[in-house]
């Protein structure tokens, strides 16, 4: 079997991209996106988060689509990519690493219900069930 480097993400964008153009006259877009995720209730009964901070990029059409859909901070959008490590010497001559995602898609989201963006990550408590809130 081979090997798989895919990310699927869906998270806010965690401040203003920025939108670029290279040397060869390439558009990309380089952004940070926080994905937050449940993990568990504390004592209260208040739902519990963890939250990433992820460096990203796009290229091409990717970072044209995003700079025409006006996508900015504290937006939500999915994103499709792949995880990407780069090695440098810093000014000290350490090895530094970089680490980002490396985004083919990028699709912006809409909220549907304006509480949610009132939780602190974007999570409404009423998505947590129990088994006996299950139809099935």
């Amino acid at each position: 079997m081979k090997d798989i480097n895919k990310m699927i993400l869906v998270g806010k964008i965690a401040a203003e991209p920025e939108y670029l153009t290279s040397k060869g006259g390439k558009a990309y877009a380089k952004f940070k996106i926080k994905v937050s995720s449940v993990t568990g209730r504390d004592n209260s009964g208040k739902l519990k988060f963890e939250t990433v901070w992820l460096n990203s990029v796009c290229f091409g059409k990717t970072a044209e689509f995003m700079q025409k859909m006006e996508v900015q901070e504290k937006d939500r959008v999915y994103l499709e990519g792949r995880f990407s490590v780069s090695a440098y010497d810093g000014n000290d001559g350490k090895k530094r690493y970089w680490q980002q995602v490396i985004c083919d898609e990028v699709v912006p989201l809409k909220e549907k219900k304006e509480e949610v963006l009132d939780s602190p990550e974007g999570f409404s408590d009423d998505f947590a069930q129990s088994e006996d809130d299950l139809p099935f």
